[in-house]
């Protein structure tokens, strides 16, 4: 995110790889709640979008259950205010 703040990319999308078979021991619900953290950890003004892409099912729906639970609370921004962007989600 850092890359896409500095070439000022509105529109992102990270195809969830690691969260098959390159994930380890993690489970698939912590790697896709750490995708998700990440997102909501490095919003940039200017970022409009931002799809995280699951390729099975069982990801897709394990993805939906950890944005909800990530995104749900209201982020920090960099001056220590409520982002408006993640609040709404």
């Amino acid at each position: 995110l850092q890359v896409a703040q500095e070439k000022d990319v509105k529109t992102l999308g990270f195809a969830l790889l690691s969260a098959g078979i390159f994930r380890g021991d993690r489970s698939l619900e912590k790697v896709l709640e750490i995708a998700c953290r990440a997102v909501k950890d490095h919003v940039y003004e200017g970022l409009e979008e931002v799809h995280l892409i699951a390729f099975t099912d069982t990801e897709d729906e394990e993805l939906r259950r950890a944005a909800r639970g990530v995104f749900s609370k209201p982020a920090a921004t960099g001056e220590g205010k409520q982002c408006t962007r993640c609040s709404a989600m």
